[in-house]
């Protein structure tokens, strides 16, 4: 019997073709990164809806700051709303959740550290549980790191052990938090294209029933502060 797989897909896999993934089960697409939508998001939720694949979906962040993941949260929740009436269409299919990646970026590192993380996480749910379930990505070296450390708040660290996506691509068999909801496992080749590869956890479950209602999503503006707060990172 074949694997059920989870694929993530990002810009970095443009031209792959949804259907014609094996055994897919579940999807999660990258939203976006630190102050922009990801520039495949668009043409893969077009091809979630076409191949009527249930989905998650993740977030970048370069927050550093309570300040910065605000802001990280007003771009977000822009991108939501410009994209309501699509949600709308596709909500039945949104069933996971809307995880946070923390992990290394070039030579930035500052939003890694467990004090910044420990501020950054709590302001990620906080502002975005009325649109989604909030979850984390993490990989084993950073949950080895935040989770002893006096430096990362409590609310943090206990988001760490619900909605966890947990990457690690060794044959570790346990993770530091005990359960996980999915664990990215490593990458596969599918038609000459390299897509990472997701096993669902004993945490694993969907929020169909949980869905927000996108038509009552208010507008959020994005103002001056914001924008100057929000840039690319040229490292």
């Amino acid at each position: 019997m074949e694997k059920h797989m989870i694929y993530d897909l990002s810009y970095a896999n443009k031209g792959v073709k949804i259907k014609d993934l094996p055994n897919k089960e579940y999807m999660i697409l990258r939203l976006g990164i630190n102050d922009h939508q990801d520039t495949e998001f668009d043409n893969y939720l077009q091809q979630i809806g076409s191949a009527e694949v249930p989905f998650g979906l993740y977030w970048f962040t370069y927050a550093s700051s309570i300040e910065t993941a605000e802001a990280e949260c007003k771009v977000i929740r822009n991108i939501f709303n410009k994209n309501k009436d699509k949600y709308v269409f596709f909500k039945n299919l949104f069933q996971l959740p809307l995880f946070i990646d923390y992990e290394v970026e070039g030579k930035y590192n500052a939003h890694i550290q467990p004090k910044a993380f420990g501020q950054t996480a709590p302001v990620f749910k906080n502002m975005l549980s009325d649109i989604a379930q909030v979850g984390l990505y993490l990989n084993t070296g950073l949950l080895n790191q935040y989770l002893p450390s006096p430096d990362v708040s409590v609310e943090a660290k206990n988001m760490c052990t619900k909605n966890l996506w947990w990457a690690d691509w060794t044959n570790r068999t346990s993770c530091p938090t005990g359960n996980y909801y999915v664990r990215q496992t490593g990458a596969g080749m599918y038609n000459g294209f390299k897509i990472d590869e997701n096993i669902k956890g004993k945490d694993f479950k969907t929020y169909h029933n949980d869905a927000p209602v996108w038509e009552t999503l208010n507008k959020i503006n994005i103002d001056d502060k914001y924008r100057i707060i929000v840039q690319k990172r040229k490292d």
